[in-house]
């Protein structure tokens, strides 16, 4: 999962530091990453996402729920939210990188 469908996400969508941080650390398998995707009313359906981020300041505020991930034993969470309602399905969507230490 880490080095699939997060590694390559990653690589299109982040920025070079980013990428520069994680993508050794997930190559030599100190970082493995899960996918947060699935939600109660809309499954894996990207389009149905119902989870939200919202700035608040220099911070996002995330909420929705998510009801399994791809691998329970991991550190951090590739997790999709909407950021702009406006815009085309998928489109308005922004992956975060989430310990899955995180509290509500």
């Amino acid at each position: 999962m880490t080095l699939g469908p997060i590694a390559r996400s990653m690589m299109t969508h982040a920025s070079e530091a980013m990428c520069r941080h994680h993508i050794p650390k997930m190559l030599s398998a100190d970082e493995i990453w899960c996918q947060f995707y699935s939600e109660p009313e809309a499954g894996s359906d990207l389009a149905g996402i119902r989870t939200a981020a919202v700035r608040d300041g220099e911070q996002w505020v995330i909420n929705g729920s998510k009801i399994w991930t791809t691998v329970p034993t991991t550190r951090t969470g590739h997790v999709p939210g909407a950021t702009d309602w406006d815009a085309p399905k998928h489109r308005g969507l922004t992956w975060f990188a989430i310990p899955t230490s995180a509290k509500e």
